[in-house]
């Protein structure tokens, strides 16, 4: 998982890794929806292994969005996974 992302990260702006974030996250989404609860787990996991945005030359505030509308959703979607 963090090989994956950081492989496909390695020199992403901060643009490209919230579009990888948001599509693994959404890959993590309809694996839920297909009761795949373990490879979705497996891909939000992936997500948050791409959260280095220092590394992008993001700012803070840049990182305070990310982590308030990317890292708190894959967080959330982590748990329901697990209650289920």
């Amino acid at each position: 998982m963090a090989t994956e992302a950081a492989e496909a990260l390695m020199n992403a702006t901060y643009e490209e890794r919230c579009a990888w974030i948001t599509k693994k996250k959404d890959e993590g989404n309809q694996l839920f929806k297909s009761n795949k609860l373990e490879e979705a787990i497996d891909a939000y996991m992936a997500c948050l292994c791409g959260f280095d945005f220092k590394k992008a030359g993001a700012t803070k505030q840049q990182q305070k969005d990310a982590n308030t509308n990317l890292k708190v959703p894959v967080l959330n979607n982590m748990a329901l996974c697990l209650m289920n």
